[in-house]
């Protein structure tokens, strides 16, 4: 699981890949990826 913060309004682009096992680590192709949105309204600013 990976977490990252933005302010609202902040473009936000991902790459999503995976590597297979062994001597080569070719990329393998992706069959499922999953995302969720949280969206916290109680942080404090610093």
């Amino acid at each position: 699981m990976w977490q990252i913060f933005v302010h609202p309004g902040t473009p936000l682009g991902l790459k999503i890949s995976a590597r297979g096992t062994g001597d080569t680590k070719t990329p393998l192709p992706i069959t499922h990826a999953q995302f969720e949105l949280a969206i916290h309204t109680d942080v404090k600013r610093p």
